[in-house]
């Protein structure tokens, strides 16, 4: 998951996440290694992605952030279209064919797990993104 940026591929989809949280790094190496067309990115380290991300107005802490065809996608609606392009045959795959099947479920669904990020992170004594930033 430490793959240096590729030359830019519109077709190419860039996720922002992570890394230090176990349920974001699970689903993370799902997608990245069923997808050679998605590139996966660690939201904790300074990237123009992130840099970019942030002057959107998307704050990593509450959400991953997916860059597609030169759109943003965030939290919720970046997990619906990642899921529509990912192929992963694990039970991550079976959740986000789910999530596609039925839409309306991806906002609880993200809700739920943003709450279990947060709660894990404080567990392993880990920050938030930007409360690291901020020390």
């Amino acid at each position: 998951m430490n793959k240096k940026h590729k030359q830019p591929n519109e077709n190419r989809l860039l996720l922002l996440y992570d890394k230090e949280c176990p349920l974001c790094n699970r689903f993370a190496k799902s997608v990245d290694g069923a997808n050679a067309h998605i590139e996966i990115i660690n939201g904790r380290d300074q990237t123009v992605l992130r840099q970019k991300a942030s002057e959107e107005g998307f704050n990593i802490d509450r959400g991953s952030v997916l860059y597609h065809k030169h759109t943003f996608f965030f939290a919720d609606e970046a997990l619906l279209e990642l899921a529509k392009h990912a192929h992963i045959k694990s039970f991550t795959g079976t959740i986000c064919r789910l999530l596609v099947k039925f839409p309306r479920l991806a906002k609880p669904f993200y809700s739920t797990m943003l709450i279990l990020r947060r709660l894990l992170l404080k567990i392993r004594n880990k920050p938030l993104i930007n409360e690291k930033q901020s020390k």
